[in-house]
């Protein structure tokens, strides 16, 4: 899978816990795409296929 630079930075954000610094947009595009998920308790977290897709470009 091809990600930008901007969903490279929000996968990021949302794996170092700053959910706040991330846009709105590119956070449901990562969620329709199955690469972040929202958990109750804990906010976005990283799927499987995000933590594979962010290692790959890292």
């Amino acid at each position: 899978m091809k990600l930008t630079e901007r969903e490279v930075y929000t996968l990021k954000n949302v794996n170092n816990g700053y959910r706040e610094l991330s846009n709105v947009l590119l956070i449901f595009s990562l969620e329709d795409k199955e690469l972040i998920k929202l958990h109750p308790k804990d906010g976005w977290k990283l799927t499987q296929l995000g933590i594979d897709e962010l290692n790959k470009v890292e």
